[in-house]
């Protein structure tokens, strides 16, 4: 008897509490631990790039966990501003599961577009061995005919009729 009364009350909290930051945070924790794992696992990759992907996904979900609770909380406050106390927990609601939205859709990728890049950059030391690219200036005869003044061109146009860039 005493377990019902237990997981019922266990229930009844959880269905009165609910709050779109508890899902998102639970998801994006497990999504820290098992895309990682996934990554690592997989046998067609080399060992370098299994490793460099399994490593900013670690660290997205990393970004990801705090910036959902504190966009929730600076969104919850929002609704401190209404007079009516009877809408206040439903602003407060509603407002967090925005805040939670914004950060999904904006936050999270702005952050980590700054944050992961030096970060990866940091472990793997790629800071020191930067090459620079070479560019490449094509011959030009001086002939006339228009396969010698556009080589580029005509190499580039004659691989795409035939098939398509391959990469």
């Amino acid at each position: 008897m005493s377990y019902r009364k237990t997981a019922k009350k266990i229930i009844e909290s959880i269905g009165k509490n609910t709050s779109p930051v508890y899902a998102v945070v639970a998801i994006a924790s497990a999504n820290a631990i098992f895309k990682p794992l996934s990554t690592l696992t997989d046998k067609k990759e080399k060992k370098e790039t299994k490793e460099y992907t399994a490593l900013r996904e670690f660290l997205t979900e990393c970004v990801a966990v705090p910036t959902y609770i504190i966009c929730h909380k600076i969104a919850e406050n929002g609704a401190n501003l209404i007079k009516d106390t009877a809408k206040v927990q439903r602003a407060k609601s509603n407002l967090g599961f925005v805040g939670v939205c914004i950060a999904a859709v904006f936050v999270i990728p702005a952050l980590c577009s700054v944050v992961i890049k030096p970060m990866t950059d940091r472990i793997y030391r790629k800071s020191e061995s930067k090459v620079q690219p070479q560019t490449i200036y094509p011959q030009i005869n001086n002939n006339n005919s228009k396969a010698n003044l556009y080589p580029l061109y005509n190499n580039n146009f004659n691989t795409f009729r035939k098939g398509g860039l391959k990469v």
